[in-house]
Parts: C-alpha cells; structure tokens; sequence
C-alpha cells in the first residue's frame, strides 16, 4: 500500500474473507525493514489468519452492538437516566 502519502507510520495487516484475503504492507514498512524483519512481519500477519482474527472480531462486535442496542433499548424508558443526562423526558406516545 501506498501509504506514505498520507503517513510516515509502518504498519501492515490482515484483511478479507474467502479467495479475497489480503496481507497489506505499508510502503514506509517495506522501506525500513530488512529481509528477515520482513519476513518476521509476514509471519505475524500469516498468524493472524491461521488465529482466525477476523472472523472473531466481527463476532465479538456483534455481540457488544447486540449488548449495546439492549442496554439502550432498556434505558430508553428510565427517567433517572434521561434525568443524570439533563434532558426532560417525555414518554413515549402511540402510533396512530
């Protein structure tokens, strides 16, 4: 990647699913890294993959937005909470 138009920072990562995986390395990486520095570096991104990060991430972020949208769904209806937030509450009215 082409990164060191935005940025002097080196990173590289592990991204996609299927027959679109990728390993991206930063240019500004590349240019800093020798051989074996490299290699430590794919040898990381590869362990990532064979870890299953991705797919445990995105599951792990499901869970907490689940977690996230019940917590407000059950403080939507709490006075106390819109009260600490200094906003007045109005209750909820019916769809007509």
């Amino acid at each position: 990647m082409d990164g060191s138009k935005r940025s002097s920072h080196g990173n590289a990562y592990f991204t996609g699913f299927g027959k679109s995986k990728r390993i991206v390395f930063f240019d500004t990486l590349l240019s800093r890294l020798e051989g074996p520095e490299i290699e430590a570096v794919l040898a990381h991104e590869l362990g990532h993959f064979r870890r299953r990060h991705v797919v445990k991430r995105m599951a792990w972020t499901f869970a907490v937005s689940l977690g996230f949208l019940w917590l407000l769904g059950t403080l939507k209806d709490q006075v106390w909470f819109y009260e600490g937030l200094n906003v007045a509450y109005r209750a909820p009215t019916r769809w007509r």
